[in-house]
């Protein structure tokens, strides 16, 4: 299928999932990669639950409760394993919360609801309820007129969902093609950097957290960077090594060790020949 297929497919899953739940499903974009790419997904709670349960009442804001929530306890409860489960949010209502991935990383997550809460208490075990309850006569009124969830609907619901995650990841990769791929790479060799410039590592170690052959790794760092491994090591040590310096008294040779460096002359000698002066003279320097 191309892209345009992909996507027609996508869509009539949704539909087809909310004619049979009479429920609403909306996208919260973790990486940019859904706004950015594929402008046609629903990324807002646009419901008329919704709607009420954000309004401001006495000064407190309720849409700032729900963000709190969704992007407090549900991101931690994905960080920690991410799988589809169901939440009771703090306005009493019941979602289910569906995680998006592309190549094996969680990059956002599928709501699909609201259902009333009938069957709270026949929720899966290790379901996600909100620590705090809004109670509110006009939100429990409207909560009255939300689609039911049947125990025996569940699971069924959540495998729906699950496909159409899965939908939505060929989707996202055919519209962010290899530009996503190469952005990736490329954040990924910079974050092994920011990650490891003080430890003794070396290229292996690189092309071994990219998947990829050595002579590989070496022509991306060409490409990318316009660097081997030993310099793009050493440019970052030194470009920490002068932060470190600039924010702290720690001694030189404490500096030296902190960044990496074996031995605080040799230390000395690459840090002069990259800024042109001393690590003691670059310190009393002014910032």
């Amino acid at each position: 299928m191309d892209y345009q297929q992909e996507l027609d497919l996508f869509q009539r899953g949704m539909d087809a999932l909310r004619g049979i739940y009479k429920c609403h499903i909306c996208l919260h974009d973790f990486s940019g990669y859904m706004v950015e790419n594929i402008k046609e997904l629903p990324v807002n709670h646009l419901n008329p639950f919704c709607s009420i349960s954000k309004g401001r009442k006495r000064g407190k804001n309720r849409e700032e409760q729900c963000v709190q929530f969704d992007q407090g306890a549900v991101h931690r409860r994905l960080a920690r394993k991410a799988e589809p489960f169901w939440k009771v949010c703090p306005f009493g209502i019941i979602e289910a919360v569906i995680p998006v991935f592309l190549d094996n990383r969680n990059i956002g997550v599928m709501f699909i609801g609201p259902f009333k809460s009938d069957n709270i208490g026949k929720l899966p075990k290790g379901s996600l309820m909100a620590a705090t309850r809004v109670k509110d006569l006009k939100i429990a009124q409207a909560g009255k007129s939300l689609p039911p969830l049947e125990v025996e609907d569940l699971k069924g619901l959540l495998t729906l969902g699950e496909l159409l995650a899965v939908q939505l990841e060929k989707i996202i990769l055919k519209a962010t093609g290899t530009n996503r791929e190469a952005k990736d790479r490329k954040q990924q060799i910079e974050d092994f950097f920011d990650e490891n410039f003080h430890r003794n590592v070396g290229l292996s170690d690189l092309a071994a957290k990219l998947c990829l052959s050595e002579s590989r790794t070496y022509q991306l760092l060409k490409e990318y960077f316009a660097q081997g491994f030993s310099d793009m090591l050493l440019e970052r040590r030194l470009q920490q090594a002068a932060k470190i310096l600039r924010m702290s008294m720690f001694s030189i040779s404490k500096v030296s060790n902190m960044t990496g460096f074996r031995h605080s002359e040799y230390f000395s000698r690459v840090f002069r020949r990259r800024f042109g002066m001393s690590p003691r003279d670059y310190r009393s320097s002014e910032k």
